[in-house]
Order: C-alpha cells, then structure tokens, then sequence
C-alpha cells in the first residue's frame, strides 16, 4: 500500500481528462511515509526477530537498570524492582539516590566515571545490601557503558549479581581454613599434602623444619622429587 499511495496518485493526474488544479503525488507520498511509519512502530517491519528488551531481560536472574549519563533510569527489570523495591524505580528518578539509601558502600558517579574514561566494563566487588524484604544480600554491581551509532555515549547498564551464597561459601571455607590451621599448629607434626596428580598442595612448618625443606621449594616439587630428597636426608648418598 506504501508503494502503490504516490503511484496512483501520480496516474490519476497524468491519465485524468479533467485537469486537477494540484498534483496529488505529495499527497500519495505523505500517505506512503505515514503507512511505512505505522509498519515499523506497530508492525515491526524490518525488524528480524520480534523481541525487545523488556522481552529479554524481564526474567533474567541479575537485576539489570539501564541510566542515562546523568543518571536517570531509563529501565529497570522485575528482578531489580525487587531488590531495590519497586516505588523507588520510577522511570526518570535519580538512581544515584536508590544506590545512597539502599547499597551506601557503593559511589556510582566514581564508577560512572571510571567506566567513561577507560571505555572498558567495570567489574564490580561485593557490596552489602539489605533488600526490600529485608533481607541481607552480597551484591557484585557490574556496569557497562553502550553507545549510539557514531560512538557518542548515551548511557550505562549496571547489573547487579547476587553473590550471596558465594561470599557465605568463601566466609565458611576461610573459617573451616583457620580451623585446620589451628588444629595443624597444635599437634606439631609434620604434614604435607599431594593431589592425585602428585603435586604438593600443603605443606606445614613443622615438615619443613623436620626435613630442613623450605616451604617455597615444597610447594614447586611434585611427588617424585619429594621423596628423593626425604630419601637423601635419611640415607644420605
């Protein structure tokens, strides 16, 4: 339709018998412009695939917000409307004030900043947040800066990953560490550790002091070398 509006326009006054006081092409090609619009909003044309963001990201399992350069949010999944409670999401509100109230230990503008000059992803560490169920979580806040065509910034995406159960697990492996520690330190015998491939994985003081070994060579030695220095400092040459 598109197509045939300034076509038969333009027929229509070339073949008329009775001259129009106006050439109706301008008029076809309006109508041929407004009908392409209304296929590209509504219909998707052009488009391969009929997806859009809000598509993809409404049930991702990272809270993902994307902002403006002033920090204006443009959008805000379900998952990060939880998180950081839903009325402070509003479309247009400063994130930097969500991010003051609710993950204090967090400067956006510092890592705003430092995504724009270095034009590389920031990765963020842990953050501690109390969500909007109240409950504590480990966040790690990542934030990457897209652009428009001809390069110029427009704005940052910022993810926030729940990390909790890996900073739970990290906080229990260095507790059960320090405790075998201890327990290593008072017995006072010598032990060392090999993987199944032979490597020395561990290795304490008092092993080091029994065969005269520093810890540094230990840890470099497999199996084999192990074994034949031991064997040397026992039975000498």
């Amino acid at each position: 339709a598109a197509i045939m509006a300034p076509l038969t326009a333009n027929i229509i006054f070339v073949s008329t018998p009775i001259p129009l006081p106006y050439d109706p092409t301008a008029l076809g090609m309006a109508v041929s412009c407004s009908l392409f619009l209304f296929a590209v909003s509504r219909l998707d044309l052009f488009a391969l695939q009929r997806l859009s963001i809000q598509d993809i990201l409404s049930e991702d399992t990272d809270a993902t917000l994307f902002i403006r350069s002033d920090c204006r949010l443009l959008y805000a999944n379900d998952r990060a409307s939880r998180i950081l409670g839903s009325p402070s999401l509003a479309r247009g509100r400063s994130i930097r004030e969500v991010f003051e109230k609710t993950i204090p230990s967090f400067c956006i503008e510092d890592v705003l900043k430092a995504c724009f000059e270095s034009g590389r992803p920031i990765i963020g560490g842990a953050h501690h947040l109390l969500n909007a169920a109240g409950r504590d979580q480990w966040i790690q806040i990542d934030v990457t800066r897209f652009r428009w065509r001809r390069g110029r910034s427009i704005g940052f995406c910022i993810r926030l990953r729940d990390r909790t159960e890996l900073h739970e697990a990290n906080v229990a492996m260095e507790d059960h560490a320090i405790l075998l520690e201890a327990i290593d330190q008072a017995t006072g015998e010598g032990l060392v550790v090999q993987d199944s491939m032979g490597r020395i994985r561990y290795a304490n003081e008092a092993f080091a002091r029994l065969w005269n070994i520093p810890i540094a060579d230990l840890q470099s030695w497999g199996h084999e070398k192990l074994i034949s220095e031991v064997q040397a400092r026992v039975w000498g040459d």
